[in-house]
């Protein structure tokens, strides 16, 4: 790919055209003069006992890879199930095209079939299916599909939006090499995502065994709780905090252009940090956080979520140490004496808190905890020696993750600014 980056020469004369400004040498052409659209449909008289592959809208990850391919037979297959595809064929989402679950099909199965849901385009033989999918995933064309939805519970497009839309065709050579540049870079992206997922899967199986069975045990004792190393204790988080506190009263908050920022429970990650994004914060007056002295925020507190998309967690840093926090957190400082941070905070980001927290919660529409109930949950305490042994352990994993996924955006935003020159030939190859 190095070669082909290395080639690349800036173009010089460009037209207007329905599809934007490019090159002189260019034409524009519609998908549907490009592609067939929904080619070929499962016929009703198909053998009831006929296997079929079947591919539905959640079938297709981020990545425009496809997962979780169903098999069935015809007789128990959905009725959107119609749609046969094969190996070169590209699919569409109609229904919320902004989600981009948009595919290339490379499988060379028999009996491949996409749910109705799927626009199919079926690139003709004097065009690069390569060059074809990257302008389906470029930000023109889900930006004119945006403008064609109708519907409000299940927004959607028609397969004739999807065949009008119109694009810039250069020679088939020049298409062939623009996907495959393009492509690569996809491929690039695909390793590092997979690195991403063996890691986490990785740290998985590491905590369960750190935080069930410590760091060179031989004696064990049996507990109400499980077996667990002979010197290690049982803790409610309670007895693990010095605080865990909710203001139940955090509504109607006047906010500022400047001030104190307020942490609410969409600015929780996944990996248990807070947003760094500074713009994505509301800001609340220093009067207005004086009235909530324990819902300010210190560091090494945690928030946690407790109503809706409860046990999103994350530790507070140094940076947004004096913030305050919306009434759907709950607020935990930990007893330093009995618990080193970082250690409960995996902890608190573990299959086993979060299946307790899960139990624990209401069986309402949206799922609660009370801090009563949060209190009485249990946990295996080691030592803080092996506890600071097991974040050591942690933190390397945490690295190697946090430097897959700085690989995976920044080779991301260097597609993004390929497409954008690329597919519109104001940088030639």
């Amino acid at each position: 790919m190095g070669n082909q980056i290395n080639s690349l020469k800036m173009g010089q004369k460009f037209k207007k055209t329905p599809a934007g400004e490019i090159p002189v040498d260019w034409g524009v052409s519609t998908v549907g003069d490009l592609c067939q659209v929904n080619p070929e449909v499962l016929g009703e008289s198909t053998p009831p006992d006929t296997r079929l592959k079947y591919i539905d809208i959640s079938s297709i990850e981020r990545t425009g890879n496809i997962s979780a391919v169903k098999d069935i037979e015809f007789k128990d297959a959905p009725s959107r199930a119609k749609r046969i595809v094969k190996a070169g064929d590209i699919i569409v989402s109609s229904v919320r095209p902004y989600l981009r679950a948009f595919a290339r099909i490379i499988d060379l199965s028999k009996n491949l079939i996409a749910s109705t849901g799927f626009t199919v385009l079926r690139p003709r033989s004097n065009v690069d299916g390569g060059y074809i999918y990257q302008h389906i995933l470029s930000s023109s064309f889900v930006k004119y599909l945006e403008g064609r939805m109708v519907g409000s519970n299940y927004p959607a497009v028609n397969a004739s939006d999807v065949a009008e839309y119109q694009m810039p065709v250069p020679t088939i050579v020049e298409q062939k090499k623009i996907g495959r540049i393009l492509s690569d870079i996809d491929g690039l992206i695909d390793a590092t995502q997979i690195e991403i997922e063996k890691t986490k899967e990785l740290k998985r199986g590491l905590m369960r065994q750190l935080l069930t069975r410590g760091i060179g045990h031989k004696k064990f004792k049996k507990t109400a709780i499980g077996k667990i190393p002979a010197d290690w204790e049982i803790r409610n988080l309670d007895e693990l905090s010095t605080d865990i506190y909710r203001y139940p009263t955090y509504f109607n908050i006047k906010y500022v252009e400047n001030g104190v920022p307020e942490v609410r429970g969409e600015l929780i990650g996944a990996n248990g940090q807070l947003e760094k994004d500074t713009s994505r914060y509301r800001y609340i007056s220093l009067e207005t956080a004086a009235k909530f002295p324990r819902t300010k925020l210190e560091e090494g507190d945690f928030v946690l979520s407790i109503r809706g998309t409860m046990g999103k967690v994350a530790i507070v840093t140094k940076e947004l140490s004096g913030a305050n926090m919306t009434a759907n957190l709950i607020r935990i400082s930990p007893n330093r004496k009995l618990v080193i941070p970082h250690w409960l905070l995996h902890v608190l980001l573990g299959e086993s808190f979060q299946k307790k927290l899960a139990a624990a919660s209401s069986s309402t529409t949206i799922m609660t905890i009370t801090t009563p109930e949060l209190k009485n949950i249990k946990f295996f305490c080691p030592p803080l020696k092996e506890q600071q042994k097991m974040v050591d352990v942690l933190a390397g994993l945490d690295t190697q993750f946090r430097t897959a996924v700085s690989i995976c955006e920044k080779t991301e935003e260097l597609k993004k600014g390929l497409m954008k020159m690329l597919l519109t030939g104001k940088v030639r190859v």
